[in-house]
């Protein structure tokens, strides 16, 4: 069978079937076509071992635990150094609770340098067009990187400027 056929049997993509050869877990047969380049066959049956190894689980499979106490019990383990209890669930909560957070560490009000949008919403005046235009006539000290950083003196500098 050639590669198309192998990856569809096993229901995978033909760069996975390369891969396998890559990894020595299939092994690959060149013959000649009648234009003359070459295509790979694999040897059928060493494609159903291979699917076979796929639907066979090699780790035995997991006890679904039903009960709500049981449950939290299996995600709670007990140290026993000093007895203290620890729970997966809440640290995993703490975890994906601290991710969510976007809210700046600092308020925009303490920050010393700030980007272009932040100091728009610092100046609720300005326009961003206005702040641009500003910064390429050199009037505000900016510097590029990833976007425009302005240094909070330099803001408070320009302003009272105007």
């Amino acid at each position: 069978m050639n590669k198309h056929e192998a990856a569809k049997y096993l229901g995978v993509s033909e760069r996975a079937i390369n891969r396998y050869t890559a990894k020595g877990r299939l092994h690959v047969e060149y013959r000649k076509r009648k234009q003359g380049s070459k295509e790979g066959f694999y040897d059928p049956a060493e494609v159903k071992r291979l699917k076979d190894q796929f639907t066979s689980p090699e780790i035995p499979a997991a006890r679904v635990i039903k009960d709500k106490t049981t449950q939290s019990q299996a995600l709670t383990r007990r140290d026993t150094d000093n007895g203290l209890t620890s729970s997966a669930v809440s640290a995993l909560v703490r975890i994906a609770e601290s991710a969510m957070n976007t809210a700046p560490a600092v308020p925009l009000r303490d920050r010393l340098t700030l980007t272009l949008n932040d100091a728009v919403e610092f100046c609720s005046g300005f326009s961003k067009g206005f702040l641009l235009e500003a910064i390429r006539a050199r009037k505000l000290k900016a510097v590029k990187r990833r976007g425009w950083v302005i240094k909070r003196a330099d803001l408070d500098a320009w302003i009272k400027k105007l």
